[in-house]
């Protein structure tokens, strides 16, 4: 049998990463965020004033809303004309948001006249989204985690103010995109895409037909081994194993935790209950839910590097089998090791992306009793 053999294509993906920011200046952001509500809300009214815009593509729709509130060369006004002070590129991305939910609402309309059982669609009365800092709004990261946004201040316009960001040694060497600032009640924080190399991005059918392909099967388990890890090469001869151990650590946390939340609720009054809901306890669960998500998915990717894998198989349990699906549903419970695989799973994918690495979900029917060489038939009792 000859030795077939792939050419890797790279790629590349993009990640995004939230980092605190720090500043003096958090009220410009408050007042460019409401500024651009403010025209998001108003190119959406007249688009639900002019319902047939909407029957077009998203382009076409953002042309003719371009010449219905602006202006020509020639100073001529549109019907719907308003005065707009902002960046190009944040005054398009207003128009495309305000067209989406615009459609959105339409959509929903035209589906409760023919469904009764739905209720009646209601206008978006006002707009709270955060806003993306484009190209003409932003300067790259420099030394020291500093970057520069063009914000909206009352006193001078549009004005470059520049910020500083936590943890920004992560970002050093690499692409930065065009970042989203969220404003929470007590400081900001950065949503800050950035691009990597990926150095192959072939599809799964390619790299199996690769004679020398390294796959590792990864089994989740209910015990103090949140997953079982299995090398095997293209003959299914086993390479090497990982146990990646920590449940009982993790079930003994988050048991402490629920524990504190139920002794709560019997020694308070119902009226306590509701003004106090236990929200630094929740919080702390999902912290270390986060925690042991990454740090599980880590580790096998890891150990999936330093093994040379290429395709990592995972079981599907919320497949097309609803019978299995349902049986494993079942035995779940909250803040068990198992509880964790779908967010195991969601974060090993791309990881093992950023690595070369595809994660693919395989259909768990039959696979205890057909032999994954031959496919025949390996039930207890018969040859």
């Amino acid at each position: 049998m000859e030795n077939k053999e792939y050419e890797p294509k790279p790629g590349y993906c993009i990640t995004t990463y939230t980092l605190k920011l720090y500043t003096n200046h958090k009220s410009y952001f408050k007042l460019t965020q409401e500024k651009y509500n403010t025209v998001i809300g108003k190119y959406y009214r007249i688009l639900l004033n002019h319902e047939e815009m909407l029957e077009k593509s998203s382009r076409e729709c953002e042309k003719e809303l371009a010449k219905l509130t602006g202006k020509t060369k020639d100073g001529k006004k549109g019907k719907e004309y308003f005065e707009v002070d902002m960046p190009r590129e944040l005054k398009r991305t207003a128009m495309t948001v305000a067209i989406r939910y615009a459609k959105i609402y339409v959509s929903h309309l035209e589906r409760a006249k023919n469904d009764e059982t739905m209720g009646v669609p209601t206008k978006a009365k006002k707009f709270d989204l955060p806003v993306t800092y484009w190209g003409d709004m932003r300067k790259d990261l420099q030394d020291g985690g500093r970057f520069q946004f063009k914000l909206y201040t009352r006193r001078e316009g549009w004005k470059w103010i520049e910020v500083r960001i936590k943890d920004w040694e992560r970002l050093r060497d690499l692409e930065t995109l065009s970042p989203t600032i969220v404003i929470k009640k007590d400081y900001l924080m950065a949503r800050i895409p950035v691009r990597h190399e990926v150095a192959d991005v072939t599809p799964v059918k390619n790299r199996l037909e690769d004679n020398e392909v390294r796959v590792c099967g990864i089994a989740f388990s209910n015990s103090n081994n949140f997953a079982i890890c299995t090398v095997l090469d293209a003959k299914g001869n086993f390479l090497k194993a990982l146990f990646v151990s920590g449940g009982k650590e993790y079930r003994h946390r988050t048991a402490g935790i629920l524990n504190k939340i139920y002794r709560d609720k019997c020694e308070i009054k119902q009226w306590q209950m509701i003004k106090n809901d236990h929200v630094q306890y929740w919080k702390k669960l999902h912290n270390i839910n986060e925690y042991y998500a990454h740090d599980v998915s880590r580790k096998i990717v890891t150990f999936c590097v330093e093994n040379k894998v290429k395709v990592i198989a995972i079981a599907d349990f919320n497949g097309n089998s609803a019978d299995t699906a349902y049986y494993y549903r079942k035995k779940i419970k909250k803040y068990t090791p198992i509880y964790l695989r779908p967010k195991i799973t969601q974060y090993l994918k791309y990881k093992a992306f950023q690595e070369g690495i595809l994660l693919k979900l395989v259909s768990p029917i039959n696979t205890a009793s057909k032999c994954y060489q031959c496919r025949r038939s390996c039930k207890e009792g018969k040859r």
